[in-house]
């Protein structure tokens, strides 16, 4: 009885060591997931701000009607050059111009959205308060159309998860 005694308290004292030593472990683990977490929240926010700065030049065109043979340059010269007043062969310097990535629809639907990055910043923002002070709607084509500035998802998705809400006034 007293062997069986002894054998219960030496069996007893190694699962307590064995939790001790466990629970340290976990605990120590469950610290390093969480600084992990941290640290690339910090990263992530990191590239997101990069993300960002690359698309303060960006314009997202929707509902401009889409052809076989469009030249995205030049009709998007011709719908900035009308917002701003100008004769419509009037240069923009534009980095890029894009449809956006995704399958092109049958025609009776809306046309998928046009990404445009304008070399300097300052063309961007004329535009934009042009619009702003525009009474009329933008027509291309007898087709209304809206422009916004191109923000990433990722932004998007953040202001949604924060409640934050944005309009832009045009």
């Amino acid at each position: 009885m007293d062997a069986i005694s002894l054998d219960k308290h030496q069996v007893s004292g190694r699962v307590q060591a064995l939790e001790d030593t466990l629970y340290t472990q976990m605990r120590f683990l469950q610290e390093s997931v969480e600084a992990h977490n941290a640290y690339l929240s910090v990263i992530q926010r990191s590239i997101d701000d990069f993300v960002n700065r690359g698309q303060q030049n960006n314009l997202r065109i929707r509902s401009l009607p889409e052809s076989d043979q469009e030249n995205l340059h030049l009709v998007l010269q011709e719908l900035f050059n009308l917002v701003w007043g100008k004769p419509i062969d009037t240069p923009i310097l534009f980095d890029g111009a894009y449809r956006a990535l995704q399958p092109r629809g049958p025609k009776d639907e809306r046309p998928r959205n046009i990404i445009c990055r304008l070399h300097y910043f300052t063309c961007k923002e004329e535009i934009l308060e042009a619009l702003k002070h525009s009474s009329q709607p933008l027509l291309q084509h007898s087709t209304p159309v809206s422009i916004y500035p191109g923000s990433p998802c990722r932004c998007d998705e953040s202001c949604n998860q924060s409640q934050i809400n944005y309009v832009l006034e045009t």
